[in-house]
């Protein structure tokens, strides 16, 4: 990821500049805000660009044409020549604005989506892009599955394998001209291009003692009230943060019989061996309960009453160990 991201008085942070990075350290005190920034950090990889810069492209602007104009040349040649490779540097100037003006607008409901709440503020929100020169998209006109029929469709790659498919009559039309910008950000920035169902690419894995084992039990018991029994007085909650509503979306879909990921499953081995020393399982009754296993021992304690050590590094476990999706 080439972008450098500065908050303003958001939370308890005054100010801040955070390299983001293939690996990002953030150390501090309890309460200090590290797991603030972690949550926007979720929300900017996994609501994705068009949360960031949708309202700015719901209306048509010089910068909007500019970057339509440059995609359109970069289309054109892939037409002629089958495939076209274009450096996203030459529009740096053009995706930077275009970034800066949607955050501008876009920067509170970001906020207030990524905490289900109104009550986290922000003042300010950037997102600086680096590294552009080195970031090359590749631009394909596709075939048929012989290769000798040309297909109406385009594809569009980066140089880290991430692509996208748009018809080329939507472009010739304008009638994607939103979507093929956001396209472009998202290749151009590693992210997402909007937020999609299901899973997310990005887990984001709360510390134990933030209660995430045990919300599940508290959103079934109120599912439970509100889908069962009438006439009952709901109880007012806190809604979670949506970074651990998805997280616990990925906990409950864990599935037993998947293979995962042979590098990522020898790291939850070293974590359970070297320091759980034991093994995080789930119970396979109806409620999924999630169980510690110490070294030598057959029966499991819920792992809500664990040290914290293990609690803390069971979600790394969990992801890495039992699921195809890992981070």
């Amino acid at each position: 990821m080439g972008w450098k991201l500065k908050v303003l008085e958001y939370g308890k942070i005054k100010s801040a500049e955070i390299e983001v990075s293939p690996l990002t350290l953030f150390v501090g005190d309890n309460n200090s805000g590290k797991s603030y920034l972690m949550a926007l950090l979720w929300g900017i990889q996994n609501l994705g660009v068009s949360e960031l810069i949708s309202s700015v492209l719901r209306e048509e602007t010089k910068l909007e044409h500019e970057l339509i104009g440059w995609i359109r040349a970069q289309v054109a040649l892939a037409c002629e020549q089958g495939e076209h490779i274009a450096q996203v540097c030459e529009i740096e100037k053009e995706l930077q604005a275009l970034l800066q003006e949607g955050l501008r607008q876009n920067k509170d409901n970001l906020v207030k989506k990524i905490f289900n709440s109104s009550d986290v503020k922000i003042k300010d929100l950037q997102i600086e892009l680096k590294d552009l020169d080195k970031i090359s998209l590749t631009f394909t006109k596709l075939k048929d599955r012989w290769g000798s029929e040309e297909l109406d469709s385009l594809r569009i790659k980066n140089n880290t394998g991430t692509e996208y498919t748009i018809k080329l009559s939507e472009i010739e039309w304008g009638y994607q001209n939103n979507l093929i910008i956001c396209m472009i950000l998202s290749l151009a920035m590693e992210i997402s291009i909007g937020e999609v169902n299901g899973i997310h690419e990005n887990i984001y894995l709360p510390a134990a003692r933030t209660g995430f084992m045990l919300t599940k039990d508290i959103i079934n018991k109120a599912g439970r009230n509100a889908a069962f029994n009438i006439g009952v007085q709901q109880e007012e909650m806190i809604p979670f943060i949506r970074p651990i509503n998805q997280f616990l979306d990925v906990v409950n879909d864990l599935s037993f019989d998947s293979k995962g990921d042979r590098g990522a499953a020898a790291i939850a081995e070293y974590l359970e061996n070297y320091m759980a020393e034991g093994t995080v399982e789930m119970s396979t009754l109806p409620n999924k309960e999630v169980l510690y296993v110490p070294a030598g021992q057959e029966k499991g304690i819920p792992l809500r009453i664990v040290s914290a050590v293990v609690t803390e590094i069971s979600p790394l476990i969990f992801s890495d160990n039992k699921n195809e999706i890992h981070v």
